[in-house]
C-alpha cells in the first residue's frame, strides 16, 4: 500500500502541474480576453509605479483615450500580477502567465482542503475534477477570463472558511474567510453574485447539520457572530473597489455591457448542449448552435447520475442518514445551477435586475465545477476499502486526462514580440490583436475619439511657453509662460471630464471647460508665468470607500494577531465545561 499511496499522490500531483504546460512555452495562449489583459496589465503596472494606489484612472498605450478603468473594471487579477512581478522580478507578461497558473493551483488546493474530512483519496478526486473540469479549461484556454478564474479559484477557500469555522468554532477561520471573501469580490464581482447563494445555503446547512441536539445558545450565537464577522470584514476591505464601482457606474456608459450582444437572454444553454462534448474557440450566440462548448464533462455526469442513484436508492429503502444529507445538498445546487442556465429561468433573471450584469447565465457551469467535485468526494467516502478508493481516483484522473485533452490547449499563440507591452511600437499599434480598447468604461462627456496619439496636454490658443514638470494617468502639472491677453491662451489636457478631476492655477482651484471641439479638459491661463495642476483625486464616495478598506484591514490585521488569545481563552473555558466539545459533522464521516 505504501507504494500504491506514493504512486497515486505522485500521479495527481504531477497531473495537477501540468496545468501549466500552454504557459511554459514562448509567446501567450490566445484566447478571446488575451489583448485585453495584456493592456490591461500593462495600464495598471504604469500606474502603479507612478504611484497611483489604489488604481482608477488610466492613460490607454496611446495619449488622449483615458478612462477610470479600474474604477469599475475588476482590478483584483492586476494586483495579483503585481505582486508576483515584484516578487519574482520577471518580466510583466510572464508574471501574468505564472499569476494564472498558480490561481489554478490554489484552487484545487482549497477544494482538496475543503474536502479533506472525507479522507485523502476523496479529496484527491474532487480536486482532480475540479482543475480538469471543462468550465475551468473554457475559462483558461478559450475565453482567457483570467479574473473570472481568479474568483473561481478562491470561491473553495470562503466554503473552506465557513466549513472549519462551523466545525471548530475557531475565530482564526471568520479572519482566513474574510480575506477570502474580499478577493473574490475584488477578482470578479459576478462570480460572487453567482456564488453568494452557496456560500449563504452552506452556512445555514452546516449549522443544521453540525450542531448537536441541545447545544448551548451563546455557542449558537459565537457561530452566527464568526460569520457575521467573516462577510462584514471581507466586503470592508474589498469597500475601496465596491462601493465606487456599483455607485458611479452613471457616470459611464456600463449600459452597453448589458444590452445587445451582452444581453442574457442571448445567451441561455439548451440542455442539449450539457451533453455535447465537442470543443470549440467560437464565440457565445443565440441559439443552440454556439461555437463553444457548454458541456458538464463526462466524469461530471457519472457524478451526477450516481448521487441521483445513491439518494433514490436511499429514499426507496428508507435509510436516507445524514451523509446522504451532503450528496442532496451539492446535487441541489447543480439543479440550481443547470436551472439557471436555461430558458425556464427567465422569469428569475427578469425579477432580479442585478442578474443582468452576469451577461452570460453559462457562467453557472463554475458552481457545477465545485458541486460536482464535493459530490464525488462524498461518494468516494462510501467506499470503505482504501485500495478501492486509490484504483477509483486512478481510474477517474486517466479519463479526465483523456477528456481534457482536446481542452488543454489554446487554438493560437501570441508570439513573444506581441507580448512586449513595453515596447515602443506595441504602444503605438492601432491592431486590436494587439492592444485593446474598450469604449463602455470611457465617462459620458466623450463623444470625439482621437485618432492619433495627441499626448497629454495641448495649446490650443494663444502663445505661450510651456514647460512639462509632471506627466501622469492621474496627475498633469505644467509651468506656463502665456503671452498673449486675457482668454487669449488655452491648454487642453487630454482627459475627458470624470468625477475627481480638478485644476489648480498657482494653487487656487479653478474650474476647466469641456472643449466642444474634442470633449477634453480645458483651462484658460491669464498672461505671465503660472503653474498649472489637473489632477484626478477622490471623490466624497471614494474617500469613504478608501477609509473603509483601511479600517477593515486594520481590524483584519488585529484580529489575526489577538486570534491565538482568543483561541487559548476558549479552550481554557471548555477544559472548565463550560463549553460543548466540537461535534462530528453529520454531512459525511471524519
Amino acid at each position: 500500500m505504501r507504494w500504491a499511496r506514493a504512486f497515486a499522490a505522485t500521479s495527481i500531483v504531477v497531473s495537477i502541474i501540468s496545468v501549466a504546460r500552454p504557459f511554459t512555452v514562448p509567446g501567450f495562449p490566445a484566447g478571446h480576453d488575451t489583448p485585453a489583459h495584456l493592456t490591461y496589465a500593462h495600464l495598471f503596472d504604469r500606474a502603479i509605479r507612478q504611484g497611483q494606489f489604489p488604481v482608477r484612472w488610466t492613460e490607454w498605450a496611446r495619449g488622449g483615450l483615458g478612462q477610470p478603468l479600474f474604477n469599475f473594471y475588476q482590478p483584483g487579477l492586476y494586483y495579483i500580477v503585481t505582486g508576483v512581478r515584484a516578487a519574482t522580478g520577471l518580466s510583466l507578461s510572464d508574471a501574468l502567465k505564472l499569476s494564472i497558473v498558480l490561481l489554478w493551483w490554489i484552487g484545487g488546493l482549497l477544494l482538496f482542503l475543503l474536502l479533506s474530512h472525507f479522507g485523502r483519496w476523496p479529496a484527491a478526486l474532487a480536486a482532480v475534477l475540479f482543475v480538469f473540469s471543462p468550465y475551468l479549461m473554457l475559462d483558461v484556454n478559450v475565453r482567457a477570463a483570467f479574473p473570472e478564474l481568479a474568483a473561481l479559484c478562491f470561491a473553495p477557500g470562503v466554503l473552506l472558511s465557513i466549513d472549519r469555522l462551523s466545525r471548530s468554532g475557531r475565530i482564526e477561520y471568520a479572519f482566513s474567510g474574510a480575506c477570502f471573501v474580499a478577493l473574490v469580490l475584488v477578482c470578479h464581482l459576478p462570480t460572487f453574485l453567482i456564488f453568494s447563494p452557496l456560500f449563504v445555503m452552506y452556512a445555514l446547512y452546516l449549522r443544521r447539520a453540525l450542531e448537536p441536539a441541545g447545544v448551548r445558545t451563546s455557542r449558537i450565537s459565537a457561530r452566527i457572530f464568526s460569520l457575521v464577522l467573516l462577510a462584514g470584514l471581507g466586503l470592508g476591505m474589498a469597500t475601496f473597489y465596491v462601493l465606487p464601482a456599483l455607485s458611479e457606474r452613471q457616470f459611464v456608459g456600463l449600459s452597453v455591457m448589458t444590452s445587445g450582444y451582452f444581453d442574457y437572454a442571448h445567451h441561455f444553454v439548451a440542455p442539449g448542449q450539457w451533453v455535447r462534448f465537442d470543443w470549440g474557440f467560437g464565440s457565445s450566440i443565440d441559439g443552440p448552435q454556439d461555437r463553444l462548448s457548454f458541456q458538464i464533462g463526462i466524469l461530471q455526469w457519472i457524478v451526477i447520475a450516481a448521487a441521483v442513484v445513491t439518494t433514490a436508492e436511499g429514499l426507496i429503502k428508507g435509510r436516507l442518514n445524514r451523509a446522504a444529507g451532503w450528496i442532496c445538498f451539492w446535487l441541489g445546487f447543480i439543479a440550481f445551477a443547470m436551472l439557471m442556465m436555461s430558458r425556464a429561468s427567465h422569469p428569475v433573471w427578469a425579477a432580479f435586475p442585478p442578474l443582468i450584469y452576469l451577461q452570460f447565465p453559462w457562467r453557472y457551469l463554475m458552481l457545477i465545477s465545485v458541486c460536482c467535485a464535493a459530490c464525488a468526494a462524498a461518494l468516494l467516502s462510501r467506499v470503505r476499502s482504501e485500495p478501492a478508493q486509490i484504483a477509483i481516483v486512478l481510474l477517474a484522473l486517466a479519463g479526465q486526462l483523456s477528456a481534457a485533452r482536446p481542452q488543454h490547449k489554446p487554438k493560437a499563440y501570441f508570439t513573444a514580440d506581441e507580448m512586449k507591452i513595453y515596447d515602443t511600437p506595441w504602444t503605438k499599434t492601432t491592431d486590436i490583436s494587439h492592444v485593446y480598447f474598450e469604449v463602455p468604461y470611457l465617462p459620458r462627456s466623450a463623444t470625439h475619439l482621437p485618432a492619433a496619439d495627441i499626448g497629454r496636454w495641448t495649446l490650443i490658443k494663444g502663445r505661450a511657453d510651456v514647460r512639462e514638470v509632471s506627466l501622469k494617468d492621474d496627475e498633469v502639472i505644467l509651468d506656463v509662460n502665456a503671452i498673449d491677453g486675457p482668454d487669449a491662451t488655452q491648454v487642453s489636457v487630454n482627459s475627458y471630464p470624470f468625477p475627481g478631476w480638478r485644476a489648480r492655477l498657482d494653487g487656487t482651484e479653478v474650474a476647466s471647460v469641456q472643449s466642444t471641439d474634442t470633449d477634453y479638459m480645458t483651462v484658460r491661463i491669464p498672461p505671465g508665468r503660472h503653474r498649472l495642476e489637473v489632477k484626478f483625486r477622490n471623490t466624497s464616495i471614494r474617500s469613504i470607500a478608501n477609509i473603509t478598506s483601511v479600517v477593515s484591514l486594520g481590524l483584519w490585521l488585529a484580529g489575526l494577531a489577538i486570534s491565538p488569545l482568543i483561541a487559548r481563552a476558549a479552550a481554557h473555558i471548555s477544559r472548565r465545561g463550560t463549553s460543548p466539545v466540537e461535534s462530528p459533522p453529520r454531512g459525511g464521516p471524519v
